[in-house]
Parts: C-alpha cells; sequence; structure tokens
C-alpha cells in the first residue's frame, strides 16, 4: 500500500491480531493505528483475496483493499469525502411535482451511506455533468428503439464546472421548449438518485443487486448504474408519449429507464418532472431485482406477480410523497401533474377508506391487467402502512432515507416489504407476498406488528384463509389479533380408533360423507371424505380445529393417496403418535407444503426405481422402503429435510440453504399461537432449530 502511494514506511511494524482483525502499529505515515482484516474483492467476475486496510493518513483517510498474492491495490474507496459540492434546482424529494412552478435549491442531498462519494463520481473520477455511479441522465428525443447503453451513455447532457444545475421549470410552455428540458434531466437525476439511497439503506446494496457503475469493493457485479433518459424518442416515435418504463436485466447490466412526455395537457409535460412517476420506475428495478435474486430478473412476469410490481412501484411513490403532515386520512393520487387536474392516472386515490377507494382481493377474479392487479396490491400495502404507524409512530417522509433505525411505524414498514421481497418465491402470488412481509416482520422485529399486517391484509379480503383462484375475499385475523377461535371439531362420521399396537393396521373401503372443512375447502379434496382420514383427526381433537387442518390434509396426501389401491384405503396406526406427538410443536402451514413436496420428490424416486427396475423383487423392494418411508417419523424428516433442498428450485428464491432455513423457519413460527409460541422455544440458529424438531 505504501509503496503504490509513495509513502515511506518503517522496516518493521507491530502487529497484533485480534480474531479476525488485525492492528497494525508503526507506519510513519498513519495518523493512528490501520486497522486490517483479510476480504475477499470481487473484481468483474474475478474473487481476489485481500487485506481490507482502514488507514487515516490526516488529510485523507482511505479504505484500500491490497492483493494478499501480490500486493496489487485492487480497490480504494476514500472515506474523507473531499469530492465537490453540488447544487440543483428540483422539485422538493418529497413533493410528487412542480405544481405553480414550486422548485427547491438542493445542496449536496446525497446520503454517504448510500452515496459515499457523492453522486458525481465514478470509478475515482469526478464528472461535471448529470452522470454519476448511480444514475447517467440525459435528454433523448432523437433516440431509437435500437439504441445500444454505450450510445446513450454517450449523449450530452448538462454540465456545469461548479456542479450548480438551477434550471427553472415553465409550466405555461411545451415540455420540448428550451427552458424546460435541461431541467426535466437534472429533477430526473435527483429524484432517481433519491431514490437509490432510500432504497440502499433499507436493503438494496451492492449484495443486494442492487445499481452502480462502481461497487466500490461491496460485493455483487459493478457496471450496472441505471440509464435514464426523458424526452425519449419524442422526435422520431409517435407512440412515444404518455408512459414510462423501466427494463431490468440481470446484475451486472444497466437498468434502462425512458421518461417520456405526456401529450394530454396543453402545453404538454414531462413525465421527468413528476418525482411520483421517476420514483415508480425506479421501483421496478428493486422488484426485479429482488425477487428471485439479481440473476434472474424475469420473477415478476406472471398477471399477479407483474400486477404486484406495478403496486410496489406504485407503494414507493406513495411512501415518499406523502406529505409531512399526513394521518391515516389521508388520500394520495398518482400522476395528477402529467394529467393536469386533480384526478390521478389510477382508478381510485389511495386511501384506507372502503368508500373512496374499494379495492379487495376478490377483484382477481375479474382482472388481470396489471396496473389494474397492481392497485389492488398497493391499497392493501397502504393498510398495512398505516396500521404500523399506528403502532410505532409516523417519520417525516423527509427523514426516511436516514431513518431506518427509528423504530417509527412507516420506517419499519419499508423494512418489511423490502425484506419480503428477498424471502418471497419467484412469481409469488398474494398470499405468498403476503406471508414473506409476516415473516420479515418476525425475523426484523420479533412480530411486533403481526396483528397491524395481518388486520390491514384482511380489511381488503387477504384475510387468514383467503384462497387462490377462486379469489374470494376474507377477513380472518388471527385469535391473538381478535379473531373468532375456530370451531370445535363436530362432524366426524367415525368413532376414533381404538387404542392398537403402532405396527397393526386398519383397511376400510369406500368414502362417507364427511362436513369436516378438511374435505371442502382449499380446493384439494372434494365434497366427501375418506372415513380414515375423519378417524385421524378424531383420534386428535386438537388436530381437528381450523387451524390443524393442514395437518389432515397431509395425511391424506402423504397415506391414503400414496399406498391407497382404489377405492381400499390402508392405514398404520403408527402415524396417529406422529401427528400427536411430533407435528404438534409445528403450524401445518409450511409442513403442508414441505411435506408435500417431500412426497413429490419421493414419488419421483420410486418412479425412476421402477422403470430401471427389471425384476418383481426389485419393485417389492421399492415398495416396501416407500411404505418404510412413509411410516417411519425420522424418516419423515430426513425427507422434510431433503425436500428443503428441492423447495429452493421450486421457488427459485434461495441463495443458500441458511437463508431458506431462515425463511421456513420464520413462516413456521409465524403460524403459532401466543401461547404455543411461549410453549415452544424456538432458538437463535437454523442448525440448533433443527436439532430441536428433530
Amino acid at each position: 500500500f505504501a509503496q503504490s502511494k509513495g509513502l515511506a514506511t518503517a522496516d518493521r511494524l507491530t502487529v497484533k491480531q485480534d480474531g479476525a482483525k488485525y492492528v497494525v502499529s508503526g507506519a510513519p505515515f498513519a495518523n493512528q493505528d490501520i486497522q486490517a482484516s483479510k476480504k475477499i474483492y470481487q473484481k468483474g467476475s474475478t474473487l481476489i483475496p485481500c487485506w481490507d486496510l482502514s488507514v487515516d493518513l490526516g488529510y485523507t483517510w482511505l479504505n484500500a483493499f491490497v492483493s494478499i498474492a501480490t500486493g496489487e491495490i485492487v480497490g480504494v474507496s476514500d472515506w474523507s469525502s473531499d469530492f465537490s459540492d453540488a447544487s440543483y434546482l428540483a422539485v422538493d424529494p418529497h413533493n410528487q411535482a412542480p405544481f405553480d412552478n414550486q422548485l427547491v435549491t438542493l445542496k449536496n442531498p446525497w446520503n454517504l451511506d448510500a452515496s459515499p462519494n457523492g453522486w458525481h463520481v465514478v470509478k475515482g473520477t469526478e464528472r461535471k455533468d448529470l452522470y454519476g455511479n448511480n444514475v447517467a441522465a440525459a435528454s433523448n428525443p432523437n433516440g431509437s428503439s435500437s439504441q445500444t447503453n454505450a450510445q446513450v451513455l454517450g449523449l450530452s447532457r448538462p454540465s456545469s464546472d461548479s456542479l450548480t444545475f438551477d434550471y427553472q421549470v415553465d409550466n405555461t410552455k411545451d415540455a420540448m421548449n428550451a427552458v424546460n428540458i435541461n431541467g426535466a434531466v437534472t429533477n430526473m437525476f435527483v429524484a432517481s438518485n433519491i431514490i437509490h439511497d432510500f432504497f440502499y439503506n433499507y436493503g438494496f446494496t451492492e449484495n443486494a443487486a442492487n445499481f452502480q457503475f462502481d461497487n466500490l469493493g461491496k460485493g455483487g457485479k459493478e457496471g450496472d448504474g441505471v440509464i435514464a433518459t426523458c424526452q425519449d424518442r419524442y422526435n422520431t416515435d409517435s407512440s412515444s408519449r404518455n408512459n414510462a418504463n423501466f427494463l431490468t436485466p440481470a446484475d451486472g447490466t444497466s437498468g434502462r429507464m425512458r421518461m417520456y412526455v405526456f401529450d394530454v395537457t396543453k402545453p404538454t409535460r414531462d413525465g421527468a418532472y413528476d418525482n411520483g412517476i421517476v420514483y415508480h420506475e425506479m421501483g421496478h428495478g428493486l422488484s426485479n431485482r429482488l425477487t428471485g435474486g439479481g440473476s434472474n430478473p424475469n420473477c415478476l412476469s406472471s398477471s399477479q406477480s407483474g400486477g404486484m410490481g406495478e403496486g410496489w412501484s406504485d407503494l414507493w411513490a406513495v411512501v415518499l410523497t406523502l406529505p409531512a403532515t399526513a394521518t391515516r386520512d389521508t388520500d394520495i393520487d398518482m400522476g395528477r401533474y402529467v394529467l393536469g387536474g386533480n384526478k390521478g392516472i389510477r382508478t381510485y386515490p389511495y386511501s384506507t377508506s372502503l368508500t373512496t377507494n374499494p379495492h379487495k382481493y376478490g377483484e382477481l377474479k375479474s382482472t388481470s391487467e396489471v396496473h389494474d392487479v397492481g392497485e389492488i396490491w398497493c391499497t392493501m400495502l397502504y393498510e398495512v402502512l398505516w396500521n404500523m404507524v399506528d403502532v410505532s409512530g409516523w417519520l417525516n417522509p423527509a427523514d426516511l432515507t436516514t431513518g431506518k433505525d427509528s423504530g417509527k411505524g412507516n420506517a419499519d414498514f419499508a423494512s418489511v416489504v423490502i425484506q419480503g421481497m428477498k424471502n418471497q418465491p419467484c412469481s409469488p402470488t398474494f398470499i405468498q407476498a403476503r406471508d414473506a412481509i409476516i415473516a420479515a416482520d418476525k425475523t426484523m422485529f420479533g412480530g411486533k406488528y403481526n396483528c397491524a399486517i395481518w388486520t390491514g391484509f384482511a380489511k381488503r379480503g387477504l384475510g387468514m384463509n383467503a384462497k387462490g383462484s377462486p379469489y374470494t375475499n376474507n377477513a380472518d385475523i388471527p385469535v391473538e389479533c381478535g379473531g373468532t377461535p375456530a370451531p370445535s371439531s363436530t362432524v366426524v362420521t367415525t368413532a376414533a380408533p381404538t387404542a392398537q399396537p403402532t405396527s397393526s393396521a386398519v383397511t376400510t373401503g369406500g368414502a362417507s360423507t364427511c362436513a369436516h372443512s378438511i374435505c371442502t375447502s382449499g380446493g384439494k379434496l372434494s365434497s366427501t371424505c375418506d372415513s380414515c382420514v375423519a378417524q385421524i383427526c378424531a383420534a386428535d381433537s386438537y388436530c381437528c380445529t381450523t387451524s390443524w387442518d393442514s395437518i389432515c390434509v397431509v395425511w391424506k396426501q402423504l397415506t391414503l393417496a400414496a399406498i391407497g389401491k382404489g377405492n381400499t384405503r390402508t392405514l398404520s396406526l403408527e402415524f396417529t403418535p406422529f401427528v400427536n406427538c411430533f407435528l404438534r410443536p409445528v403450524p401445518p402451514t409450511r409442513w403442508a407444503q414441505g411435506l408435500i413436496l417431500a412426497k413429490e420428490f419421493q414419488d419421483k424416486e420410486d418412479s425412476d426405481s421402477s422403470s430401471n427396475s427389471d425384476s418383481a423383487s426389485n419393485e417389492e423392494n421399492s415398495e416396501t422402503e416407500h411404505e418404510t418411508k412413509t411410516k417411519n417419523p425420522q424418516m419423515m424428516y430426513t425427507e422434510y429435510k431433503r425436500a428443503e433442498k428441492i423447495w429452493q428450485s421450486y421457488q427459485k428464491q434461495a441463495k443458500d440453504d441458511e437463508d431458506t432455513i431462515k425463511y421456513t423457519l420464520s413462516a413456521i413460527y409465524g403460524g403459532l399461537s401466543k401461547s404455543m409460541q411461549a410453549q415452544y422455544a424456538f432458538h437463535d440458529t437454523p442448525a440448533s432449530l433443527w436439532e430441536e424438531l428433530k
């Protein structure tokens, strides 16, 4: 390090080790001891073992990454923030748009945690135009759909040696008037950077596949800052009006944002002056990169998941532009500026009033257009936002970027929504995304907001017993949140089986009418159910409460369907102690999914084994192994562990085994009542948790 910087150093230095950290003293150029540790530095696709050095030089403070093998400095960040000041005339970041031509002067509006070198330094070089580490902004009226990123980056853009960008807006003139063009580029640059910094502080960092040209040695793939253009293709494509879009490739390739001119007013207006639209588009980059991971940006492509993508994007426009005096009675419209009136671009304002905004979950049965679906999702989240504010209070949106740890409801809301995106599977449904947010609250805040979240979703029809297609509204909430306790088991067609040795079996045939909810809910079973299923549930009345229906469903899936022959069902009573004792502490919501996956995995193995078997004895052995796996609780545990591994490929969301386990277990814990949580002590680490389950 000293040699590359031309610094004199002593022949001998003193090094003290404390665990993984080292303290180096005796360097004459350092104002204080040098802090060091071993790290892996990612440069492009190469991982380089390095020394991570923190060096106070007095006139500056450097964080350097020095190759252990070669001594070469492979990365360096200047913590002294000695880059130039910058000033921008722009829309207040927490207002939607320049109504009445109102702009404000913003000086150094960046957040140093998210943008440690400000907004204009790229790879150690300070630029004097609207091109920085997070965003490169330009006007592009003569562009084409075939432009490459390099061509767009080569466009001219407003510049200033003093980094002063003070272009005024004039709403009495067209968007394409020279007086408005540079101001629109400036506002787009500012708004895009503002939301980059906001997202960064709530978890959309380099390692989470955010958008930056230089990742400063912090992981992830770099070279992918957002390339943003406004007035895009105005002169070359008449269809490029009244819209905006964001293209999200995989981590390492720049996001591409296009803002268009809106001509529904006279004079025309520029979407780049509407912060809500900029925040909305940047929000697509967040949700597409976090859902499924940065290498798979295609996880929001179905009508339901894509609709949620639109809803999340609206959400950030709402969260960041709510007035400081907002209350739960505040209604907020999107896009009033570009439409030139009091009504926004959505069907209803976002509101907690069912009269003002009647959107509910059940509407999904009659709509699939992504923006319509998005309105429903954002409306639900708006309810959750204000419920969380009721619990922990309100933080002025102007302070949200630095307020992640404030403990306020709207700050914690942003945290759980963004963590929920990381939790959820690829192509999530409303139900899966809801559960991912609830799991995030459990992990991050110990379930502090559990009831606030449940009641918010339930108000809009996404309650505990909401189902996928057909979509019907459900307002059920957990008992601990004031919900109605589930009724005890009432209709069972056969008495509980008498005690028998666990090795014996009961054989029944046919089916009998059964009104128990396990036979009529979830679309899994018909209106009749087998008497042996009723016997299982009757053997344990606790199992038959509503919250434990899934256990019986799993039993049907794993026993009757797995080893049944025609109308004759064979049930080993070994299952009964497994139900009563082994599964009792574990809620069914995730066990059901996990065990069904285990069965699918098992069936595939059985099928493969059978197809590769030429002898009857081999088939018999396969059947015996199948039956053994199904009967033995320890084998079932093993199957569940195997299911956990294939769960990753099913949901395409796990970054590693530990993440999957943590997500799964937080969801399991979330299904327990408070009394059950008290009885069943969960541990801090997945490893110890699995031991407890085992």
